[in-house]
């Protein structure tokens, strides 16, 4: 065999090396159910931050303190609080509705410094469950895709 095949047999090994690290870092740990003691299922905020973001979670929370009555359409696409937060004991409905003191549209809702708050605690308690890998692990995991030769 001539240099240039060892060459290619070393770039080879490198990509896959490099690819089969990016899976150890996606890799999801010991998977549970979700947040909770007992191993309960996530509930609809839950999934809506695993699926859509920070802006699907409290758009949920909103839709479920709304069914309440809790919160109402205000003037110009807005959202206002329409009484207390009712029964809840779901923090991120709590932090929404402590955020409304004012009428918001949705996109300042979901900065407010209570909703984040709790938005972020939910984050958090997921990535400890195992369903959440923290943003460090993906742009890792990209860095060694993009150096992989085709």
């Amino acid at each position: 065999m001539g240099t240039g095949t060892w060459w290619w047999v070393a770039a080879v090994v490198a990509a896959w090396t490099e690819v089969l690290a990016a899976g150890v870092l996606l890799r999801a740990r010991r998977p549970g159910l979700g947040p909770g003691a007992g191993g309960a299922p996530p509930g609809p905020e839950a999934l809506a931050l695993l699926r859509g973001g920070r802006r699907a979670a409290v758009t949920v929370a909103l839709v479920a303190l709304h069914q309440r009555g809790a919160v109402a359409a205000g003037r110009k696409h807005t959202i206002r609080a329409n009484g207390g937060p009712g029964r809840t004991r779901d923090p991120v409905q709590l932090g929404v509705h402590r955020s409304l003191r004012n009428a918001l549209d949705l996109r300042a809702l979901a900065l407010r410094p209570e909703a984040r708050r709790a938005v972020d605690a939910l984050r958090a308690e997921l990535g400890r469950a195992g369903l959440l890998r923290p943003p460090a692990r993906h742009r890792s995991a990209r860095l060694l895709l993009a150096a992989a030769p085709a």
